[in-house]
């Protein structure tokens, strides 16, 4: 009896983890596609004045920070962008130059807080020409962001077909239960 008293609650157990799981990869998977749908009325454009850059990395997995002598904290170009970018048209830019970067609107207020220390840059553009864009940005993080999209998506369908396969084992045991009951 005690044995499955403890079978039930481990199937029970099972039955909540994995919808736990399968609740999380789609909200997972949902959340990652959103982040590549970022428009116009979600950013905005900071102006700076540009003084330096320091690229990071090896070869295919390059970041690059830009200074600027508005801002104390960096603006950073993610891996996603920087490995898909000119990166002469970085190091061709001169101490001075005007600079519009953009970044996400709801971030707009941590600039220059002690906390932050760089913020993430969804398109720089100068006077003279535009490096990459808010398509561009979108365009390279979804390229980048595929893999772990349908990896939540698989994680997804194994949890569910757990719970499935738990539901109905639990729903087996009810049905033999009440069969024994009845015919006693």
């Amino acid at each position: 009896m005690r044995l499955r008293i403890k079978r039930i609650k481990f199937d029970v157990f099972i039955l909540l983890l994995s919808l736990f799981c399968f609740v999380g990869s789609v909200g997972n998977a949902f959340f990652i596609n959103e982040s590549t749908k970022l428009t116009e009325e979600k950013t905005v454009e900071v102006i700076a004045t540009f003084d330096s850059i320091t690229v990071s990395g090896e070869e295919n997995n390059l970041s690059a920070e830009i200074y600027t002598k508005e801002y104390e904290n960096s603006f950073l170009i993610s891996l996603s962008i920087c490995n898909r970018i000119n990166l002469d048209d970085l190091r061709g830019l001169k101490k001075g130059d005007t600079l519009f970067i953009g970044i996400v609107k709801e971030y707009e207020k941590q600039i220059n807080q002690d906390q932050v220390v760089f913020m993430d840059i969804v398109s720089l553009r100068t006077d003279s020409q535009i490096i990459f864009d808010l398509e561009d940005h979108n365009a390279y993080v979804k390229e980048d962001a595929r893999p772990a999209i349908i990896a939540a998506l698989v994680v997804a369908l194994i949890s569910l077909s757990v719970f499935f396969f738990f539901l109905f084992r639990i729903m087996r045991k009810n049905k033999k239960k009440k069969a024994n009951l009845l015919s006693k």
